[in-house]
């Protein structure tokens, strides 16, 4: 007599053969699955050893639990970023920020082994749909899987190791997710790395085959928005961007960055000047050595970002606008003290190597539109000229204040370049320029568009003239606050456009390529 397992086990069989099986295909396919995936993983090597995670059990589920493809199976990671046109034209392609695609894990990026079987081809056979969803730290159970999700596309379009997109995070996906006891802890890998702009050497930036033109604007280069407005509004992408920068604050490589992306070169104009009143920004605290631990750390940091920059630095010495000026006596300066102030900060970038990358921008204001109380600078600008030794561009601020300078070039900059001429033979570039909307009270747009159609023109004209920056902004000056935008008024916009429109000037990145 058979035995009730004996008599189960041919009911079972009896039932199977008869095609009326209880149990599901479904289970037994599972079942079948589950046992080919065991004794693969226990065969199968590592999916790159060395190089990242193995994928955990644990993570499959995961995965399936979120309805995302397995990356380990040979899914696509999200794509990377794709690389930035740059114009057309090929000699402004030298300038242009060429954006990489981003790097995959590597052996520098290597993951913490894991102790649990590989995931394998078997599994992949019952991920329930190939199109990528998002997943979250909530997928997981143990932060281990998380980290290996994490370490296959260091990019992090899921955002575990931070917010959504590339993040400089601590290289630990979900850390608030607990370890599986039974495994080894994550070890933390290369937070991922945006890819870095090109651009042409300094040489060739210096002596450039078409001429830069940018802003000077609130925002820039941080406010992507803002590069692609202006843009569009002049109907040319921006070659050059300009901001502002106190001592005590630390240079900017990323603001760097993001101009050479947009195809711009920046231009930092530096002042030794800030916010805490109980140090010394004079002249003669640079020539003690009081800002030397600054400036070696803040040309360190140029090289570290290993990007051109174009640096001006303590800029309009000729007028009395501000405490460094050569002429303001009741500082204790004068041209002797501003020239040999320069100097010393020239001499501690080229101590870094700092100098391969720096454009040093020497800019008084303009000549001839000078406060009567200056003591230096009134008829020449030559006694605060550092030298060409240290010098690679001059420039000055040059503005249309009052309508009754009239619309011509000459009027507002022939003077000043004059002597800029002949001083030195190095490039102009003028890292100021805007001209006014309003004078008491009176709009001036068509003088405002005159004058900007001859300026631009004499710019592209002039071989000696590499670029320029527009001052972009609603600002107060001498008292008036005036609209010095290139957008102030339709036809000022027009003449803008036009200009800049020229081969003569270069072109950025275009935000639409």
């Amino acid at each position: 007599m058979l035995s009730s397992s004996d008599q189960k086990a041919d009911a079972a069989e009896a039932e199977v053969s008869d095609g009326m099986p209880r149990l599901s295909r479904l289970n037994l396919t599972l079942i079948c699955l589950s046992i080919v995936s065991m004794c693969a993983a226990l065969y199968m090597s590592p999916i790159a050893a060395g190089t990242r995670k193995q994928v955990t059990s644990g993570v499959s589920a995961a995965l399936d639990k979120a309805g995302v493809a397995d990356l380990g199976a040979g899914a696509a990671s999200p794509s990377a970023t794709p690389s930035a046109k740059p114009t057309t034209k090929a000699a402004v392609a030298a300038r242009a920020a060429t954006v990489s695609a981003s790097p995959t894990s590597s052996a520098s990026t290597s993951a913490t082994a894991s102790a649990t079987p590989t995931h394998t081809a078997a599994h992949a056979s019952i991920v329930k749909s190939n199109t990528a969803k998002k997943i979250s730290c909530s997928s997981f159970t143990y932060q281990q899987d998380a980290q290996a999700v994490y370490v296959q596309n260091l990019s992090d379009p899921y955002g575990l190791d931070g917010k959504v997109g590339p993040y400089d995070g601590d290289g630990l996906a979900c850390s608030a997710l607990p370890d599986d006891p039974s495994r080894a802890a994550s070890t933390p890998v290369g937070a991922y790395v945006p890819p870095t702009p090109s651009a042409a050497a300094k040489a060739a930036l210096v002596n450039p085959s078409q001429d830069y033109f940018g802003y000077s604007q609130n925002g820039l280069p941080g406010d992507s928005a803002m590069f692609t407005s202006l843009a569009k509004q002049a109907g040319k992408a921006p070659s050059s961007v300009g901001w502002f920068q106190n001592f005590d604050t630390a240079y900017r490589g990323d603001l760097v960055t993001k101009a050479w992306k947009a195809g711009a070169l920046p231009v930092i104009t530096l002042m030794p000047t800030g916010a805490d009143s109980t140090k010394s920004y004079s002249l003669t605290s640079i020539l003690n050595g009081s800002w030397d631990s600054y400036l070696t750390r803040y040309a360190g940091d140029v090289v570290r970002t290993n990007l051109p920059v174009t640096i001006r630095f303590a800029h309009e010495m000729n007028s009395t606008s501000y405490p460094w000026a050569a002429g303001m006596t009741s500082y204790n300066n004068t041209p002797a003290k501003y020239v040999a102030a320069w100097r010393h900060v020239w001499s501690i970038f080229q101590s870094v190597g700092a100098n391969d990358d720096v454009i040093w921008l020497w800019s008084p204001s303009r000549v001839d539109n000078l406060v009567p109380s200056s003591t230096n600078g009134i008829s020449s600008i030559a006694d605060d000229y550092p030298g060409d030794a240290y010098v690679d561009w001059v420039g000055a601020s040059v503005y249309l204040r009052r309508a009754s300078v009239g619309a011509s070039y000459a009027a507002s900059f022939g003077q000043t370049v004059n002597q800029l001429e002949a001083l030195t033979d190095k490039p102009i570039f003028f890292a100021e320029t805007a001209a006014i909307q309003t004078d008491n009270g009176a709009d001036q747009t068509a003088l405002k568009a005159a004058w900007t159609a001859n300026v631009l023109s004499t710019f592209a004209a002039d071989s000696r003239i590499v670029g320029f920056l527009w001052f972009n902004n609603v600002a107060t000056a001498e008292g008036v606050t005036n609209d010095w935008r290139v957008s102030s008024s339709a036809d000022a916009l027009a003449a803008f456009s036009a200009g800049v429109a020229a081969e003569a000037f270069a072109a950025g990145v275009d935000p639409d390529s």
